[in-house]
C-alpha cells in the first residue's frame, strides 16, 4: 500500500484504493502508521500467492535510509489498534523500556519507604502511649487482635483473642 491514491466513493465503511475496496478502518491505521514513522508501511498479501492457512494477510514494513530497500518488520492477520500498539512498545527509540522499568521500581520503593514509615509511625505511638503510662501495666491490641499487657514488673502477657479493656474507648488502655 505505498503511495496509495484513493477515492471515496460516499459516506459508507469502504474506499476504493487503488482499484481495490478497502474498508474505512483499515485505511485509517494505515494513513495512521505512516505518520507515526514515514519510513513504514503496510502492504497487503495477495492470498492467491501464498500457501493458505499459514501467511498472515499483512505486513508491516520498513523502508531502509541508507538504501531504500524496504525490510519486513512484523507480519499481522487483523489491520486494528494493536498494530499501532505493538509499533509503539517494539520503538526503542521514543519508548525505552528501561526507563519503564526504573519507574516502576521507583514506585515499589516508595511504596516500600511508606509502609515502613507508616510502621515506624505506630511503633512510635505506642511507645509514647507506654512512657506516658502513670500505672504499672500497660495494654494494647496488636494488629493480629490480640491483647498484649505490658507490667512493670512482670514479664508480658498475651491473650490471645481476648479484647476487654475497662476503658473500650481508649486505643492504648493508658492510664493516669
Amino acid at each position: 500500500m505505498t503511495e496509495t491514491n484513493w477515492y471515496d466513493p460516499g459516506t459508507g465503511n469502504f474506499i476504493v484504493v487503488d482499484g481495490l475496496i478497502v474498508e474505512r478502518d483499515a485505511q485509517n491505521i494505515v494513513d495512521r502508521v505512516r505518520e507515526y514513522d514515514p519510513n513504514l508501511d503496510v502492504m497487503c498479501l495477495d492470498p492467491a500467492m501464498g500457501d493458505g492457512l499459514n501467511d498472515a494477510p499483512f505486513l508491516l514494513i520498513w523502508k531502509r535510509p541508507s538504501d531504500g530497500a524496504w525490510e519486513r518488520v512484523f507480519e499481522f492477520w487483523a489491520l486494528d489498534e494493536r498494530v499501532l500498539e505493538r509499533i509503539y512498545n517494539a520503538d526503542q527509540t521514543r519508548f525505552s523500556a528501561m526507563l519503564k522499568i526504573e519507574d516502576m521500581e521507583a514506585a515499589i520503593e516508595k511504596a516500600n519507604k511508606q509502609r515502613y514509615q507508616e510502621f515506624r509511625d505506630e511503633a512510635k505511638e505506642v511507645m509514647l502511649a507506654a512512657v506516658v503510662n502513670k500505672s504499672s501495666s500497660f495494654s494494647l491490641i496488636n494488629k493480629e487482635g490480640d491483647l498484649v499487657k505490658i507490667h512493670e514488673d512482670a514479664p508480658r502477657t498475651l491473650n490471645k483473642g481476648k479484647r476487654s479493656f475497662s476503658d473500650a474507648g481508649n486505643k492504648f488502655n493508658v492510664k493516669g
